[in-house]
């Protein structure tokens, strides 16, 4: 898929986890096979931005370990697909330390810890 498609194809899908365009019917990763490190690398950056709306628009979304389940399906060996999961994760590490510096990452964790213990069977 090249840039201009995937720009083009950015929002129009509802948020399913299933309709993410790096995600197949058997993959969580998906990506294409015959492209160059630079191309491949704006792509993946597309792709993270993509899971980033998933998530905003997802906010009960049931799939809460969606990114270890792409990233274990990510073949961090294969040199043809690497600049795809470098810009992946390079624009989430960007989202992440934009997050970060907004919210007291620790006070979350706390909240999140104390709400699902609230929440979890006896």
């Amino acid at each position: 898929m090249k840039l201009e498609e995937l720009k083009r194809s950015r929002r129009t899908y509802e948020p399913d986890a299933a309709e993410l365009p790096f995600i197949g019917e058997d993959s969580f990763w998906l990506v294409p096979q015959e492209m160059d490190y630079g191309a491949a690398c704006i792509i993946g950056s597309e792709y993270a931005a993509h899971y980033l709306q998933f998530l905003k628009d997802s906010p009960e979304d049931p799939h809460r370990n969606l990114l270890g389940c792409i990233a274990s399906n990510i073949n961090f060996n294969d040199s043809q697909a690497r600049g795809f999961w470098i810009g992946f994760f390079t624009h989430l590490d960007w989202a992440l330390q934009r997050h970060a510096k907004s919210t007291s990452p620790f006070e979350e964790l706390d909240a999140l810890v104390e709400q699902n213990s609230v929440h979890a069977p006896p």
